[in-house]
């Protein structure tokens, strides 16, 4: 049977403010011992630093070893100061690369070659496409349009 059952359950009586928090360690305690009594099995290292965290926080003391787990910091070798520049730096390098890059595409698809010129048969259509439009009336810039008479209303009751 998991231990991590009366234990969680502990936690959430702990965090109502509950004393039945202490039996529930109680019962995570036998059942750590049953677990630990096959051979090379153990509790989950979590499961176990949880159990001593709520039992220093309850004052409860556990009746089972807990051997303290590696942290993480402490199972990862920390980096130089050197190393940290040079990480810095390549980070750096990479953004610029990146944005170069999308300049570059930005500016390419902006160029429009200069002796570029409309094909022969774009130049063929567009006078039979413009002859077949409607007649628009011309219009000088700035005329008025035709003032729009009022519609008549409702008679009032």
């Amino acid at each position: 049977r998991d231990p991590a059952v009366p234990l969680n359950f502990a936690v959430f009586l702990g965090g109502l403010g509950n004393a039945p928090g202490a039996q529930q360690l109680r019962n995570f305690e036998q059942r750590v011992t049953k677990l630990r009594q096959t051979p090379n099995l153990d509790a989950d290292p979590d499961v176990l630093a949880t159990a001593v965290q709520l039992s220093t926080n309850i004052n409860y003391t556990l009746g089972i070893s807990v051997d303290n787990p590696k942290t993480r910091d402490s199972a990862k070798p920390r980096m130089t100061d050197k190393e940290r520049e040079a990480k810095a730096r390549a980070k750096a390098a990479k953004a610029n690369m990146k944005a170069q890059s999308i300049t570059e595409r930005v500016n390419k698809a902006d160029e429009v070659p200069h002796d570029s010129k409309p094909s022969d048969k774009f130049m063929d259509e567009v006078p039979e496409k413009l002859a077949n439009l409607p007649d628009v009336p011309n219009e000088e810039p700035g005329e008025l349009a035709p003032e729009i008479p009022e519609l008549p209303t409702a008679p009032e009751e």
